[in-house]
């Protein structure tokens, strides 16, 4: 009996987890990315932020399916690496 309740509640975490995630993180990082595409770009209109949108995701995509997880893992792992750079210089040259 106890194995079962502890089954229940991983499987009702995960559910609860996997709602937020795609309820909350992806969307923000979907317009966030738009929203830099559209300014990069200088696309206007009313539609302008969907087509961004569409762009990223065709972009990654191609991305995903030309290099595999493999790409994926290699870009997160770039992202981070410029990040903390980032951030670094950010707190040497507001000091």
């Amino acid at each position: 009996c106890q194995k079962t309740s502890v089954f229940n509640c991983c499987f009702f975490y995960n559910i609860i987890m996997f709602y937020l995630e795609f309820s909350y993180s992806f969307p923000g990082g979907f317009v966030a990315g738009a929203l830099f595409i559209t300014e990069a770009t200088k696309i206007q209109g009313d539609y302008a932020i969907y087509i961004a949108i569409v762009i990223l995701l065709a972009i990654a995509c191609i991305f995903t399916v030309a290099g595999g997880l493999t790409a994926v893992i290699w870009t997160d792992f770039i992202q981070t690496i410029l990040m903390i750079v980032g951030a670094l210089v950010v707190c040497v040259r507001c000091k």
